[in-house]
């Protein structure tokens, strides 16, 4: 695999922590520069953790993983997104009221959006590819792309407010079921 190629793999990947971190981004009234950090810190580790998972893990649960992943990527996505849905919906307003830096919310949208990074990482073992390589651009480009998500969050969330959120969660259901409709073949 090319330079090229896992840069493209690499932007695909990171495209669900994009529109997680507009949601969040557009929870927080003005984000700091550290805060950015932070949001793209974690979703850039869990991005560069999966692929590593999943490439140790090796070709003997391959088959197995396979077989469920869509599903579970299908599962979170639709219960982050739906979330997002609800608390979007439900706000009346006070979007700035809620804590978007939870540990807890960071971590739950970090492994819900990177599940399809965990195949990649077997698919890893197969190519003719620098795992170092592959993680490490991997983390960059999740993490640059989860910063600017973050200060576009903002800029969208200051005039569309709680609807950033309901468009957000809409986004994750609809990459949540696109993954599921791939793997199915429908």
């Amino acid at each position: 695999m090319t330079i090229v190629g896992i840069f493209l793999l690499a932007l695909a990947l990171a495209a669900d922590s994009f529109a997680a971190s507009i949601a969040k981004g557009a929870r927080i009234y003005r984000p700091t520069i550290r805060q950015a950090v932070v949001i793209s810190g974690v979703f850039a580790a869990v991005q560069i953790a999966m692929p590593f998972i999943g490439w140790r893990a090796g070709v003997a649960a391959r088959p197995v993983i396979e077989q469920w992943d869509h599903w579970i990527a299908f599962a979170i996505l639709l219960g982050v997104g739906g979330k997002l849905i609800y608390d979007g919906i439900r706000s009346r307003g006070d979007i700035y009221a809620r804590n978007a830096l939870t540990f807890s919310a960071l971590l739950l949208s970090a492994i819900a959006t990177s599940i399809d990074a965990l195949v990649v990482g077997f698919g890893f073992g197969f190519l003719n590819v620098s795992i170092l390589v592959a993680l490490v651009t991997i983390g960059i480009v999740t993490f640059v792309v989860s910063f600017g998500g973050v200060y576009l969050g903002r800029l969208v969330g200051r005039h569309f407010g709680d609807y950033v959120e309901v468009g957000a969660g809409l986004i994750l259901i609809i990459i949540g079921t696109k993954i599921l409709v791939d793997h199915l073949e429908l």
